[in-house]
């Protein structure tokens, strides 16, 4: 968190020293109004630019636990990112299965965040019927509250 504030801090006197520099360096007229408009737009961009490249919160899923469990008790030789992907799965599909949906395959995207959370990026489901996408991806959004946007269902 410091090292973004400073890097922020950094980036904006950077800008500030340039932009004084190059406001000085303009002929006066038009292309001083020009280049100063140009100047605010990006000066604008520099002071937006930690809130257009923030970090997506990770997805944590709340049923994963009782899943999480027993996959790190039959683990054995498995990595920890086996066994979450292997919890995640399992959940993902018991949630589908109650609702009589016949998943074919899912394929996961994961990885783990600088503080260890499970970062889901993005979920494949592939179904033998694609006439359900819309009520999957409804499905796995209200019971597992895993983002829309990852949610990809496709016919196997």
């Amino acid at each position: 968190m410091m090292d973004n504030l400073l890097s922020f801090a950094a980036s904006i006197t950077a800008f500030s020293v340039c932009s004084a520099l190059f406001h000085m360096l303009l002929p006066e007229g038009q292309v001083k109004k020009a280049g100063e408009f140009l100047l605010a737009l990006l000066m604008l961009f520099v002071l937006l630019k930690p809130f257009l490249h923030a970090e997506i919160p990770p997805t944590v899923l709340p049923n994963i636990e009782d899943n999480l469990q027993i996959e790190k008790e039959d683990a054995g030789e498995r990595t920890q990112k086996e066994a979450y992907d292997r919890a995640v799965k399992e959940t993902i599909l018991t949630s589908l299965t109650r609702e009589k949906i016949e998943v074919e395959n899912i394929v996961l995207k994961t990885s783990f965040t600088k503080d260890n959370y499970l970062l889901l990026e993005s979920v494949y489901i592939y179904v033998s019927d694609l006439a359900s996408e819309e009520k999957i991806t409804e499905i796995l959004h209200r019971d597992l509250e895993i983002p829309k946007e990852i949610i990809t269902v496709d016919a196997l």
